[in-house]
């Protein structure tokens, strides 16, 4: 058996839960689950079905045929820290920080693993292929410098870096993040890491790399720093244009009341019959990068991709107010980050 061990540092609050719904713990269905989905925004499949597929000959499936995963994850977590006292230490953060991460605050006040606590992701596996492997490799890459773990993973929350690697195997991606200083050399290191990862067209129907956009702003000495200078920027925005109630569901749907009940979401009406979607995630990822120990770079990335599926729209709960999905609101958010942030298109 092979083994590939990351060793991790979280680097903002970690909100997860286990099998009580209350106690943290990070478990490898939720780290494999980010690996999926960086995976697929990878890809470039034009249908839907041979994505899966595709997929599932990696992560495995409930298909026979195909069986289960070609690599088993486990988690070292002995030397993660949880919050004794999750409402004095959040109360502490910006207002800013405190929107990004409102459902975790302000509905439950969630405990959480803390930053500078540790884990270990080891992926053991006996025989693989070189794509496979890489495709692991990718997928992990993607999810420590993209993605996050936990609840508000695309607000901040659940941030981690890879400080050491045993046993890597040969591969074109660099993980040591050691020598970047300033957000030039940051980009230059997204820019040859996903010329490996990123495809070569546009598909339409899930959240991709092709046709997002990257933007980096300047450092700061702190997580929780780094973080409140995005945070407050899009604080001021969402207030601004909370009167905007069939744009501001571009930014994630449900839009809900304060109770929780959703006042907008999106849907789709056939032959008379309105079928509504749940969820949709925000194509928004608001991330810290660290690169030493008061090394810390804000970071927005957009998705590309479509947000909605084919011809649904925007609506309120009763299905009225319909709109079409547009990036608009979302572009006049990006105009308002420092002229000083640095961009790279994908």
């Amino acid at each position: 058996m092979n083994t590939i061990k990351f060793e991790c540092e979280v680097i903002t609050p970690m909100f997860l839960a286990g099998a009580d719904g209350t106690t943290p713990e990070l478990r490898p269905p939720s780290i494999k689950g980010m690996l999926r989905f960086w995976w697929r925004a990878m890809q470039s499949f034009n249908r839907i079905e041979e994505l899966h597929k595709a997929e599932a000959n990696i992560f495995g499936g409930a298909d026979d045929e195909i069986g289960r995963s070609k690599f088993r994850l486990k988690v070292d977590q002995d030397d993660l820290i949880c919050t004794e006292n999750p409402k004095h230490s959040l109360n502490k953060l910006g207002d800013g920080t405190k929107f990004l991460y409102y459902s975790a605050i302000m509905l439950n006040q969630r405990p959480y693993f803390e930053p500078k606590s540790h884990f270990t992701i080891n992926v053991l596996y006996s025989q693989l292929t070189n794509q496979v492997i890489d495709s692991i490799l990718q997928s992990m890459w993607l999810t420590s410098f993209l993605g996050a773990l936990g609840t508000r993973s695309r607000r901040g929350a659940g941030n981690f870096w890879i400080t050491e690697i045993d046993n890597l195997p040969a591969t074109p991606l660099t993980f040591d993040t050691s020598k970047i200083d300033n957000e030039v050399e940051l980009k230059t290191f997204f820019m040859n890491n996903l010329a490996h990862m990123t495809a070569s067209k546009i598909p339409g129907k899930y959240s991709t790399l092709k046709g997002g956009k990257l933007f980096i702003l300047k450092k700061k000495s702190s997580w929780d720093d780094a973080l409140e200078s995005l945070g407050i920027i899009y604080k001021t925005f969402r207030d601004v244009s909370r009167p905007d109630v069939t744009r501001t569901p571009n930014f994630g749907i449900p839009v809900s009341h304060r109770n929780g009940k959703p006042l907008f979401t999106a849907g789709i009406t056939i032959k008379g019959k309105t079928e509504k979607l749940k969820r949709r995630t925000s194509p928004l990822i608001f991330r810290v990068i660290k690169t030493s120990s008061q090394k810390y770079f804000p970071i927005l990335f957009h998705l590309g991709g479509d947000f909605l599926p084919p011809n649904y729209e925007i609506m309120n709960k009763f299905g009225k107010e319909r709109k079409p999905p547009s990036t608009a609101i979302i572009d006049e958010f990006i105009k308002k980050l420092p002229k000083s942030k640095v961009g790279l298109p994908l």
